[in-house]
């Protein structure tokens, strides 16, 4: 039998975040509240990730944020890896990002 209706569906999840889909959630996060850019686990994107479903993000989807956020990796690492490592900076950043 080719189809059994028991079979749950794939679940699916996008693997592509537009920046300006960054940019809105950094406006909802609180300015002064840091991150690890070093930390896998508790990094600036894996927390845009977590919010978007992804438990463990860098185990789920093998951790590139080229391939991850579809943005430039040059982006990825100004806006989350300059300092200081707040979410109110990284908007900044992001934002700066996306004019340029």
């Amino acid at each position: 039998m080719l189809y059994d209706p028991k079979w749950a569906p794939v679940e699916t999840k996008r693997t592509v975040f537009p920046l300006a889909e960054l940019i809105a959630w950094l406006e909802l996060q609180p300015p002064g509240a840091e991150y690890d850019f070093y930390d896998i686990h508790g990094c600036l994107l894996c927390a845009f990730l977590k919010a978007h479903g992804y438990e463990d993000p860098a185990h789920d989807i093998g951790f590139g944020a080229e391939t991850i956020a579809g943005w430039q990796l040059d982006d990825y690492h100004r806006i989350a890896g300059d300092m200081p490592w707040t979410f109110g900076a990284a908007l900044e950043r992001a934002r700066d990002a996306r004019s340029s």
